[in-house]
């Protein structure tokens, strides 16, 4: 848990340093993003978790679902929208 602290702390100065008021995350329902979204959400600053399926298995896009609804509830400043990109890329 020490290092995800000092992640933590390393995020919110970069954000004050540098005048960032939100933090927006891209949540495929992997392992990566899964930790990204959860060390933004850690520091407090309002965070924004965009699942946005692209030809994606149900499967894979309900575990992201499921992960920002879990931020949600542990996490006051975390918010989150789906926005399926898959109509953009038929042709």
């Amino acid at each position: 848990m020490a290092l995800a602290t000092e992640i933590k702390d390393w995020i919110k100065t970069y954000c004050k340093e540098h005048n960032i008021q939100q933090l927006v995350v891209g949540v495929s329902g992997g392992i990566d993003s899964a930790v990204v979204s959860t060390l933004c959400s850690m520091t407090g600053i309002p965070t924004l978790a965009l699942v946005m399926p692209i030809r994606q298995k149900q499967e894979q896009t309900d575990l992201g679902v499921d992960h920002c609804i879990w931020l949600g509830e542990n996490y006051m400043n975390a918010s989150f929208e789906m926005i399926d990109l898959t109509p953009v890329f038929k042709i």
